[in-house]
């Protein structure tokens, strides 16, 4: 993605080499919109991320840590 969607548009897809508004095609279905959270009710926010934070702390036991590193240090 070279750009963020919209709230009128918030779906592309896109193959690597172009994007296409909408969810149909060949391709990644994209949804970039940058304000995202700012258009959600709080508690949507509060639900996901209860939903979320077991995954989280799970992924931390996981010791992937060090693969983030690695993946974060040039």
């Amino acid at each position: 993605m070279t750009r963020c969607t919209s709230m009128d548009s918030p779906f592309e897809v896109s193959d690597g080499t172009k994007s296409e508004p909408g969810i149909m095609g060949g391709g990644v279905v994209v949804c970039s919109v940058d304000n995202l959270p700012a258009q959600l009710p709080r508690e949507a926010t509060d639900i996901f991320g209860n939903q979320l934070l077991p995954y989280v702390w799970e992924m931390v036991r996981s010791g992937s840590g060090v693969m983030v590193q690695r993946l974060i240090r040039p």
